[in-house]
């Protein structure tokens, strides 16, 4: 896979990951829920690293890129 789509994979699925963090936490809100500040924080700072995807270091790139996976995973 060439470096352009590598880096439209990871970003895709750092977006997915910041979605996915975004539905679980409004799920929650309805199950009472109080204070969904952090999960809310997190996925703006995914949403920031994905922006910013070309200018990390590869090792927080691959972190950032493993942690949205987690998010994703059912």
């Amino acid at each position: 896979m060439q470096e352009a789509e590598q880096r439209a994979a990871d970003k895709n699925t750092i977006d997915a990951g910041a979605a996915a963090l975004r539905h679980r936490t409004n799920q929650d809100r309805y199950a009472g829920l109080t204070r969904p500040d952090a999960a809310y924080a997190l996925a703006s700072v995914l949403d920031a690293l994905g922006l910013r995807l070309r200018e990390l270091p590869d090792d927080v790139r691959r972190a950032t890129v493993a942690a949205a996976e987690e998010l994703t995973k059912d």
